[in-house]
């Protein structure tokens, strides 16, 4: 069964905070500017020799502004979810491709962005392909299993010490751009590890 957007994600301001940076782009003559928000939550669960050794869990959330302005990229981010804060970061990404324009002219160099043709994606969803979402998975019941391959490796013959570890990643992307292509996707994934020192 195909899984759906985190609804907690769809809840934050995305499309105000993309209308407030990409009108103020706009305003201070972008050719081009795109917004992209987005939230990654990454887990760690470590074991050494079959016994728990450390876990983390941490968010990071924020959004940037791409413009081509004068032929030149300009880039800013930040992380105020106001609409006044997201236009400024426009405002700075247009700052910033000013002084880039700068620079290569200074180098003596004719280098001009120019955006190859694309076309528009409208509204458009995507989330990748997984049965369940790891983080909905005790935590015991994930360190059970790597306890157990743990386990199981230590009792073969020769092997002296095992590290298991597992990796879980939620990420969430929000796009748009000048050009009327809005886009957001989930992406979800794990990594597993192992290593035996015999």
């Amino acid at each position: 069964m195909p899984h759906e957007v985190d609804q907690s994600f769809l809840a934050l301001p995305l499309r105000a905070l993309a209308d407030a940076a990409l009108a103020r782009a706009r305003a201070l003559g972008a050719a081009h500017a795109d917004f992209r928000f987005e939230r990654v939550r990454g887990a760690t669960w470590r074991l050494r020799d079959a016994r728990p050794s450390g876990t983390s869990d941490s968010t990071d959330l924020g959004y940037a502004v791409r413009v081509v302005h004068g032929g030149a990229w300009g880039f800013a981010s930040g992380v105020d979810l106001t609409m006044d804060a997201a236009a400024k970061v426009a405002s700075q990404a247009v700052a910033m491709a000013k002084l880039s324009a700068k620079v290569i002219a200074a180098a003596g160099s004719d280098e001009f962005v120019e955006l190859a043709d694309e076309p528009v994606h409208g509204e458009r969803t995507w989330v990748s392909a997984y049965e369940v979402d790891p983080f909905s998975v005790p935590d015991e019941e994930k360190a059970g299993l790597l306890a157990e391959w743990s386990a199981r490796l230590l009792a073969a013959d020769g092997v002296a010490h095992v590290d298991a570890s597992l990796m879980a990643v939620h990420e969430n992307k929000f796009y748009a751009d000048t050009a009327g292509t809005v886009t957001t996707q989930q992406r979800v994934r794990v990594h597993p590890q192992l290593t035996a020192v015999a």
